[in-house]
């Protein structure tokens, strides 16, 4: 159950990715690291947000069958780095929409 709560976790945060970083770039305040994603989001939006989504969901396929501890640490990392991301993208809402 811990393993699902992980991969909800990461889908969630990644779907959140997605909408924060369509909404910077749409603002022009930010842009995308990955140069593969920025391409898949240049090419069409939707299929940007529609792997963010489903490569996480994948997870939910592929995970459960493998029981291996390296993997239940990769899920943290991953939950971590997510964590992250989703910092940056506050501290840039904080810039963007306050005064200081």
């Amino acid at each position: 159950m811990q393993r699902l709560g992980l991969i909800l976790f990461i889908a969630a945060a990644s779907f959140t990715d997605a909408i924060l970083t369509d909404f910077g770039l749409r603002l022009g305040s930010i842009g995308e690291a990955n140069p593969l994603m920025l391409w898949l989001y240049q090419w069409n939006a939707i299929a940007f947000f529609l792997l963010k989504l489903s490569l996480p969901l994948l997870l939910l396929l592929v995970i459960p069958k493998l029981l291996s501890k390296v993997l239940q640490n990769l899920l943290y990392l991953t939950s971590a780095i997510y964590l992250c991301i989703l910092s940056l993208h506050g501290v840039w809402l904080l810039e963007q929409f306050t005064t200081i």
